[in-house]
């Protein structure tokens, strides 16, 4: 494992668990560190704790202060909050036009590499058997591909504008009524050109409910459940209650 991956899943992995081993503990020791790692059952060896120690630390002897503690623990937490981000790509030009296998694949690297600029990386499945209702009333059957990334709630509040815009240009180019746009679960259609009224309560009503429930209320939720059942009276405690 990459010392950075390491960190991050003693984060995510042990907060059901609450430990002692960082209460009232201003340094740690290699021998604390490891004795407590090998504690949590996560697999690592001693070899791996030790190389752990001395990322943070810069050397195996004396102590990792709090400090070294925190420049690792707090990306580390920002991470585990990360929330998929979904943009469904259609295999269609206009309401039903079918285009060739080379153009679905020149529209999926299209977003692939807009999403892998923005946060990262991204993935595309496999094409999947879709069907929807069409302003006309018919109902549309189509080949769609979902490209997912992974953003945190900062990250994707940074760039949810560009996100929003690059959806609606090709939205505008494939000819579409709309593209499904989903964050953490909860999907809204992006629309070319202006809005109706219709379409903005389509619009925004999604986007506020998640901003208050799937950011806000999943940073809280981790916090609360990690501080609570893992960090609790640590020198870990702070990082939730920034």
């Amino acid at each position: 494992l990459a010392l950075e991956g390491c960190l991050q899943s003693i984060i995510i992995m042990v907060r059901r668990k609450r430990d002692t081993f960082f209460r009232n503990a201003a340094d740690t020791t290699l021998e604390e560190f490891t004795a407590f790692i090998l504690d949590q059952h996560l697999g690592l060896t001693e070899e791996q704790a030790r190389r752990m120690f001395e990322f943070a630390h810069g050397n195996c002897h004396g102590a990792m202060s709090s400090d070294e503690l925190r420049a690792l623990t707090a990306p580390a937490l920002q991470s585990a909050m990360s929330l998929p981000v979904r943009v469904i790509v259609p295999s269609t030009q206009g309401v039903s036009g079918n285009i060739s296998a080379e153009e679905m694949r020149g529209r999926c690297d299209e977003v692939l590499l807009f999403m892998a600029s923005v946060f990262g990386g991204a993935t595309a499945t496999a094409p999947q058997r879709g069907a929807y209702r069409a302003e006309s009333g018919d109902v549309v059957l189509e080949e769609v591909v979902s490209v997912v990334s992974h953003a945190t709630p900062q990250l994707w509040k940074e760039n949810v504008d560009a996100v929003h815009s690059k959806v609606k240009d090709l939205c505008a180019e494939w000819e579409q009524e709309c593209i499904g746009l989903d964050f953490g679960g909860l999907l809204e259609y992006v629309y070319p050109g202006e809005l109706t009224g219709e379409q903005l309560w389509k619009s925004v009503v999604p986007r506020v409910y998640r901003q208050r429930r799937d950011i806000e209320g999943f940073r809280s939720s981790l916090r609360a459940e990690s501080a609570r059942t893992l960090l609790e009276g640590s020198v870990l405690e702070p990082f939730f209650n920034e």
